[in-house]
């Protein structure tokens, strides 16, 4: 636990050496911070209103006027919104924070999945941590503006839950708190923003998964844990799917293909 702990805690000053200078940098910040902050500075003055947990369903603040909590990417129940709903940060400050605590959960989940699901050494947990945690996908993306992906961190945590049948007693308490747990993540992905690569996110669970399995993870009891985290995870994430799927069907794009769609297996 303590060089887990002081891992995470170690990378996540890293972090902030190797990327810190970036929030803002010379050059001002991301390109696509005018979006996400403009959202940001919109569900913050609609907060002071109507209070920190009602959801705005629309904006006239930019992109001449656009539903918001309807909008797949939007991010209002997830770590930066109410850091800044909150804990009245600044914007800008809440989406920092959040990509250094992005960074840290990642190690944990990661050190303690390769220590506990593959058995590995120490030292092979503290590498593939700090290799995850400072993973390209997340720094990018949170550099450019991209705040509603950091739910990728939670991928080892997840696979780390869901992976817990080899190890007794498996009592109904205990296999619903894991349940729980990963739903909870899984719901996460939703509301954070992360919904459109929601696909892409559970591929990389599975992958860890079918690692765990190697080396000899109850498959039976991951795939209990899976189904039960999956049906609640759509039940609390069922408001944001229903509004998304609402907003998506009203604006149809069965009249143009995707450039270089062919279809699903091309793609």
């Amino acid at each position: 636990h303590l060089l887990g702990w002081s891992g995470a805690l170690g990378t996540a000053l890293l972090a902030h050496l190797l990327f810190g200078g970036f929030f803002p940098g010379p050059n001002g910040v991301g390109h696509d911070y005018s979006g996400g902050m403009t959202g940001f500075l919109a569900e913050y003055y609609w907060s002071l209103k109507q209070g920190p947990w009602i959801p705005p369903w629309f904006t006239p603040a930019f992109c001449g006027g656009i539903p918001m909590y309807a909008d797949p990417v939007n991010p209002f129940f997830s770590l930066p919104g109410v850091l800044m709903r909150f804990g009245d940060i600044d914007p800008l400050a809440a989406a920092y924070l959040t990509f250094l605590v992005s960074v840290a959960i990642g190690f944990l989940g990661t050190f303690y999945f390769i220590r506990r699901r593959l058995d590995g050494s120490v030292q092979a947990a503290m590498l593939a941590a700090l290799i995850f945690a400072l993973n390209g996908f997340l720094s990018s993306r949170m550099l450019i503006g991209h705040t509603m992906y950091h739910g990728v961190m939670l991928t080892p945590l997840i696979a780390l839950w869901l992976t817990d049948g080899g190890h007794p007693p498996r009592t109904l308490a205990r296999r619903a708190g894991l349940a729980a747990l990963a739903a909870f993540g899984i719901a996460y992905w939703v509301y954070s923003g992360g919904g459109v690569l929601l696909l892409a996110f559970a591929i990389a669970t599975m992958l860890l998964i079918a690692l765990a399995w190697l080396r000899d993870s109850n498959i039976r009891e991951t795939l209990i844990l899976g189904v039960g985290a999956s049906v609640l995870a759509v039940a609390l994430s069922a408001s944001k799917i229903k509004a998304t799927l609402s907003y998506m069907a009203s604006f149809p794009r069965s009249d143009y293909l995707l450039p270089g769609y062919v279809g699903v297996f091309d793609a």
